[in-house]
């Protein structure tokens, strides 16, 4: 009986030393696994209201609330008003010619140069900011709630107070919503109520006085280009696209049966029924692409190219409701990224539209 006993304990040691050495022993059927490493997600989820990538390769993203980021291709480093931004509120980044990066926010200007955030103060001191002292490198920022535009040589930041004369508003009617350069040194700035350009001999203003338009079917301006082939395009919240080639004006979302009434328009949008609104009627973002190709982007009805001939409207992603964007930059391939007000970031390559940060 003691022997049975003993040859079935060596038995059952046997099998519990073969089962745990093939435990350890590893199949050869089995699939090796490679770890995926999660890349890193933008944090924003305010709208995207600059984009720039600079001599580098790093890019630049600012955000309607939540400050700016740079990312170098491995992770996002943020920056608010705790690393020395003056507001969170990015309307602007450029880069200068010797390659520093600048921020225009609600509240100021500010520089990031080796790893800090500066403020640049208003050279309020100085002699006052002249036309015919705006040089060709010169950067432009908005002023907040200010009447004008600050100007940045390289050296100091002045104020460039637009040419009103009498009219004033108290609703801040004259703060700078838009910046264009055209060729030969020709500016463009769009504030509510006027456009003002500078071609080298004084500014010219336009208004609703000089395009007889009534107050409530008047600009209200949100965007303005200058493009290659010399047009001038000012989107408004509200009368959509005008088109100026000369001195011929036209209402360029009219002309492609893509405004609605104002008077149905403005109801729509008293009651935030914006589905209802259709067409380009309150644009807010306009760009051209290498090609000549223009693209509007509306508040209501989202992204829109203009070939030369036809008006192509675009369904970014089924997850964005309306698909409206608020900033653009080109890449050197052509590939535009478009900064959305979910605080996504979506590249077109052409053909399709994919998520990118």
């Amino acid at each position: 009986m003691k022997k049975n006993a003993k040859i079935i304990a060596l038995s059952l040691l046997f099998c519990l030393n073969f089962s745990c050495a093939e435990q350890k022993v590893p199949s050869s059927k089995e699939e090796k696994t490679t770890a995926v490493v999660p890349q890193p997600q933008l944090r924003f989820s305010s709208a995207i209201t600059a984009i720039h990538r600079d001599r580098s390769g790093n890019y630049w993203l600012g955000s309607q609330q939540e400050g700016a980021c740079r990312y170098d291709g491995k992770t996002f480093e943020y920056f608010g008003i705790s690393e020395g931004l003056v507001d969170n509120q990015v309307r602007s980044i450029q880069e200068d010619q010797l390659g520093r990066i600048y921020f225009g926010t609600a509240q100021g200007v500010c520089r990031y140069e080796q790893g800090k955030i500066i403020r640049l103060v208003e050279n309020s001191w100085g002699p006052a900011l002249k036309e015919n002292n705006f040089g060709q490198f010169d950067l432009w920022f908005n002023a907040g709630t200010k009447e004008g535009a600050y100007c940045y040589d390289g050296e100091k930041l002045s104020y460039w107070a637009f040419p009103l004369g009498d009219k004033r508003d108290v609703n801040n009617a004259y703060a700078l919503t838009d910046f264009s350069r055209g060729k030969n040194g020709a500016l463009y700035w769009a504030s509510y109520a006027a456009a003002f350009i500078y071609e080298g001999q004084g500014v010219r203003r336009i208004d609703n006085e000089v395009l007889g338009l009534e107050k409530e079917e008047g600009l209200h301006i949100r965007s303005i280009l200058k493009d290659s082939k010399g047009r001038l395009w000012i989107g408004n919240n509200g009368i959509g696209v005008l088109l100026m080639q000369g001195d011929t004006l036209l209402n360029f979302s009219r002309e492609k049966g893509l405004l609605m009434p104002p008077k149905v328009f403005r109801e729509n949008t008293e009651k935030r029924a914006f589905a209802q609104n259709k067409g380009l009627q309150s644009v807010f973002l306009i760009v051209e692409d290498q090609k000549g190709n223009i693209w509007f982007s509306d508040r209501d009805t989202g992204l829109w190219r203009f070939d030369g001939e036809d008006v192509q409207q675009y369904t970014v992603a089924q997850n964005l409701a309306v698909g409206m964007a608020l900033s653009c930059f080109e890449e050197q391939n052509g590939h535009l990224l478009f900064g959305f007000s979910n605080g996504s970031i979506y590249e077109f390559d052409g053909q399709d539209f994919s998520e990118r940060f």
